[in-house]
C-alpha cells in the first residue's frame, strides 16, 4: 500500500512539472517589456534559476539546487529537541509570481531590471532525499504548495528576495499546514 501512495505522489510531481513547462510554452508569447527572462545563481539554498514573463507583471521561476531545510512538523520523527533542526537536500522550487507594483516602480522612475518588484505568489516546493539531517523523514521525499508575499530587487547583479506565506505540505503519509519563510541572495548572470 505504501509503494501504490509514493508511485501516485511521484506521478502527481512529475505531472505538475510537465504542465509547468507546457505553460511556459503557452503564455511565454503574451508579454510586455515590464518583465524579463532572468538566469540567476542562487547562494543561500544553492540553485541556478530561471525566471520568465508568461503575462505582462507576470513571471514563473523554476530554481533547481540542493539546500538547507527544516522539518514540517508531522513529517518527521525521533527529533532530539534543544538542537537546530536541519536537513541538507536537492530540492525543485516553482513559483508563479504576480509583479502587482511594477507599474508604479517604472513610473516612479525606479529600476524593474531583472524583475525587481514587490509580488504575490503561489509556490510549490518539492525536497528529495536528505543527504544529511539530525531528523529521521517518514519519507524520503516531500511536497509543499501555498500562497506567499514577497519582495525582490536587484542592485546592479546581485539580487535580493524575501518572502512569507503559509503553505501545505505533504509527504505521502503525513501531511498539515506550516508558515512559509524564504530569504535568498543571488547574482543575475544575464536577462534577455
Amino acid at each position: 500500500i505504501m509503494s501504490i501512495k509514493n508511485q501516485s505522489l511521484n506521478i502527481q510531481i512529475l505531472l505538475f512539472i510537465a504542465l509547468f513547462f507546457a505553460s511556459i510554452n503557452i503564455f511565454g508569447q503574451t508579454t510586455e517589456k515590464n518583465t524579463q527572462k532572468v538566469v540567476r545563481i542562487n547562494a543561500i539554498n544553492p540553485g541556478v534559476e530561471f525566471e520568465m514573463p508568461v503575462f505582462s507583471k507576470s513571471t514563473i521561476s523554476a530554481n533547481l539546487g540542493v539546500g538547507y531545510g527544516n522539518m514540517y512538523e508531522n513529517t518527521t520523527r525521533n527529533w532530539a529537541t534543544g538542537e537546530l533542526i536541519y536537513m541538507i537536500a536537492p530540492f525543485i522550487d516553482v513559483e508563479y509570481k504576480y509583479l502587482y507594483n511594477i507599474n508604479k516602480r517604472i513610473s516612479k522612475g525606479k529600476k524593474v531590471d531583472f524583475n525587481s518588484a514587490n509580488f504575490i505568489s503561489l509556490r510549490c516546493l518539492g525536497r528529495g532525499s536528505d543527504l544529511k539531517s539530525n531528523f529521521t523523514r517518514y519519507e524520503d521525499y516531500d511536497f509543499a504548495i501555498g500562497p506567499n508575499w514577497g519582495i525582490q530587487r536587484s542592485f546592479s547583479r546581485v539580487h535580493l528576495l524575501l518572502e512569507v506565506g503559509a503553505i501545505y505540505y505533504t509527504d505521502g503519509t503525513r501531511n498539515g499546514f506550516a508558515p512559509s519563510l524564504q530569504f535568498n541572495l543571488g547574482y543575475n548572470l544575464f536577462k534577455f
